[in-house]
């Protein structure tokens, strides 16, 4: 039969709560990267029909 002694039931609980925080920043900045790209889709689009438009211009100026 195992007895735990008070510490290492503190050490569990610790590594535990360090565990859930760990995963809440993981998700955290997840979710930030995820709102990273689709802000940077947003600005490739925004590019892409500068680009076009340029090209236009150029080829109504020649």
């Amino acid at each position: 039969m195992i007895i735990k002694d008070n510490k290492s039931s503190h050490l569990d609980e610790h590594l535990k709560n360090n565990s859930e925080i760990s995963s809440n920043e993981d998700k955290e900045m997840l979710e930030n990267i995820k709102v990273t790209i689709e802000k940077n889709k947003e600005i490739i689009e925004q590019n892409r029909k500068i680009l076009e438009s340029k090209k236009q211009e150029e080829a109504t100026e020649e």
